[in-house]
Order: structure tokens, then sequence, then C-alpha cells
């Protein structure tokens, strides 16, 4: 049985991400993208993050010295990687980007980007991740043999040289494009998102790198079945609060509840 490679019900999400669990031989990390175009791309490379660019390390030391003064609202981080994911749950572009072990938590966010239907007018698409198997692809470009097998640790020495590049440190090591970590459950929102994490030394997006098809697979959400879906992730109790544990989501979900706003 083939992979559905268009979603437009949650019959047939099931039926790929059980196929795709089963080709995969692994969890699968799922992304959600509103638009059925956005590349697979952490936030401080994307175009419209453009501005940002040149200021990662700008923006990154000046998150870390301001916001040691509010530790009480945080885990004090203990290595460059920590802070980096700190700074990505506030909201700053780092070269990190958010995977979900639930097909439906993606859902959500392709359907739902912010809060609003903005893009009910774009065709919206999951993309699904084999993690050990990007890892044994990327993971040690120089000495394939020597690769992941598995995810990689937040204190590997590499995982630490691509997340010091952003606060301005490089170490005379051979860095692999990007990797898939094993989570540093920090906050409650990467809990109930079942977050997880691939770190980036380069803006190449996923989807263009060789041997993509070993690891990556993208299914389309056409617009015309967007409303539909919603309506599903609501009755299946994916809703704002779920997926942002904090009480100003909570009251802005039950806001758009009695708006009528989806």
């Amino acid at each position: 049985m083939e992979i559905p490679r268009t979603i437009s019900t949650m019959a047939e999400l099931e039926s790929a991400a059980q196929l795709l669990w089963k080709i995969f031989d692994e969890a699968v990390w799922w992304r959600g993208h509103a638009d059925f175009g956005w590349p697979l791309r952490p936030s401080i490379f994307r175009p419209k993050h453009s501005k940002f660019k040149n200021q990662e390390i700008a923006l990154l030391n000046h998150f870390q010295g301001r916001a040691l003064c509010q530790r009480d609202s945080f885990r004090n981080p203990q290595s460059d990687f920590e802070w980096l994911c700190l700074a990505q749950h506030f909201g700053l572009p780092t070269r990190l980007l958010d995977w979900t072990e639930s097909p439906l938590v993606a859902l959500y966010f392709a359907l739902n980007p912010g809060g609003n239907n903005q893009h009910d007018d774009a065709d919206a698409c999951l993309w699904a991740l084999s993690p050990t198997k990007l890892n044994l692809k990327y993971s040690n470009p120089d000495m394939p043999t020597k690769a992941l097998e598995g995810l990689a640790s937040t204190k590997l020495e590499v995982v630490e040289s691509i997340s010091s590049i952003a606060f301005g440190l490089k170490k005379d090591i051979a860095l692999p494009v990007l990797l898939a970590l094993q989570p540093w459950e920090s906050n409650e929102r990467i809990i109930t998102q079942a977050g997880r994490f691939t770190i980036h030394s380069t803006e190449a997006a996923i989807e263009t790198l060789a041997y993509k098809e070993a690891f990556l697979e993208q299914l389309l959400i056409k617009r015309e079945c967007k409303r539909e879906l919603r309506d599903k992730l609501r009755a299946f109790g994916i809703r704002r609060w779920n997926i942002f544990p904090d009480l100003e989501n909570l009251a802005k979900g039950l806001i758009e509840d009695i708006s009528g706003v989806e």
C-alpha cells in the first residue's frame, strides 16, 4: 500500500503515519507548514528574517546577557545549546528547527499558523522525517562509517560546536549540515507538543539536500480541506491551550471559541 501523498481526511493522516512508521522503522518526526512552498529552514535563515541573519551573534548575546536577571522564570541554561533552546522557546530566530512526534500537533500548525487563518488560500503540507536515517546520512560527512546510529546527544562536541557558531565561537572540526537531536525537555511547551529539534550549521533547506529520499517525505494538504480538518482537530481535543499550556493562550483560545474563530 502506498503512502497517501495528499491528506484530506484524518483517516488518510492515520494511514500515512502508520505506513511511514513501518517504512522508516522508527517514530517519525512531523512538521506542519501552512504554505506548501515554505522551505524546511530554521528561522534565522529564512528570507523574512534576512535582516537578522548577520545579527545572530548580537541577538543571542544580548538575549543571554539580559535574560539572566529573570532566572526565576526559567532553568538556568548550562551550555550554548541550552541557551539556543531557551531563545527558540521565547521566539528569537535561531538555527534550531522545531519538530514533533505527534502528527496531530503538526497538523495544528499546518492549519492554524499564529492562531489565525491568513494562509487559507494556500495549500499546506506535513513534513515527515526519519531522524535516525537523517543522522546516518549527515552526522559524520568525513567518515560515513562512523555516523551516528541514533539521535545526537546535546552533549556531543559537534552539537556544542554548531551551537557555539551562533555565539561567535568556532572550533576547527568538520561540522555536519544538520543533526537530529535528543531533546532537552526544558519547559512545558516542549513536553505538550512532543517537541524535537534539528540543529543546522548552514542555511541549506532540508528538502534540497542529497539523499533526502532516505529520510524525508512531504504530504500535501489541499486548501479546500483545511476547514474540515480544523473541525476534526477540535473534535480530537487539539486546541490552542493544549499546544501552548499557559494562561495567556488559554484566554486567547477561549475567546476564539466564543468568537467562532477556527
